[in-house]
């Protein structure tokens, strides 16, 4: 992507200030229709929002047939996998504001609209108003997924620890964004004691999000098995 083409375009939806509906133009939810308030979701708006995983997920999307976006929000990178990968989509995400977001985006694009269920649940170890991934697949309510993503603001090792059963047996590539440097310790290590190998992803420099937290990266981690083409201990956008 040309810089100044972006910087136009960011300058463009800058200047359209309240809530739109706008087609995003770049990054991997390319083509995805979304209600943002462009105040302060530019990012999203443009495409650039995580645009750090854009090549990571585009890759293990090709083929993947049920993905799990666990802290789904306001439904963009459920929108842009199941676009990517031709398959279904179940999301969960369990605060019902953010929920009702992800209805208005999921009604915004009805050609998807049909691969995308979404899931009122709060996902971790299972009991506590949790529900685990294990009993998810264990009940069979829904496919076995070949890819989860999953974002849940600090709650990462409780969604691992729900579903060491479906890492173990079925081995689904795994997003994960961390949000502290011994969380992220603790995954890793969970991962690769399940037979993974797994792919630090740093923050961009140019045109960076602004984030709250001190530690914020990503964990990319396939099994080594099925290790694709690229994947190396160490990388970043």
């Amino acid at each position: 992507m040309a810089g100044g083409r972006i910087r136009r375009t960011i300058k463009a939806l800058a200047a359209r200030a309240g809530t739109r509906v706008v087609r995003v133009p770049f990054g991997l939810g390319r083509g995805v229709r979304l209600q943002l308030d462009l105040s302060h979701e530019l990012m999203l708006a443009v495409g650039l929002y995580e645009h750090e995983l854009d090549s990571h997920l585009g890759r293990l999307c090709r083929g993947a047939g049920t993905a799990y976006d666990v802290g789904a929000a306001i439904g963009y990178d459920s929108l842009a996998i199941a676009r990517r990968s031709g398959g279904e989509v179940v999301a969960f995400e369990a605060d019902p504001g953010i929920a009702e977001r992800f209805r208005t985006n999921l009604a915004l694009n009805p050609e998807l609209r049909p691969r995308i269920q979404l899931e009122r649940s709060r996902v971790g170890r299972g009991g506590d108003s949790t529900v685990a991934l294990d009993d998810l697949v264990t009940s069979a309510r829904f496919p076995i997924p070949s890819l989860l993503k999953i974002d849940v603001e600090g709650e990462e090792i409780e969604v691992l620890a729900g579903g060491r059963e479906l890492l173990r047996r079925h081995h689904p590539a795994v997003v994960l964004e961390t949000h502290s440097e011994a969380l992220e310790d603790e995954c890793r290590e969970v991962l690769e004691d399940h037979g993974y190998r797994v792919l630090v992803v740093e923050r961009r420099r140019w045109l960076r999000e602004s984030r709250p937290m001190a530690h914020n990266r990503w964990l990319v981690a396939v099994q080594r098995a099925a290790e694709p083409a690229g994947l190396s201990d160490a990388g970043g956008s």
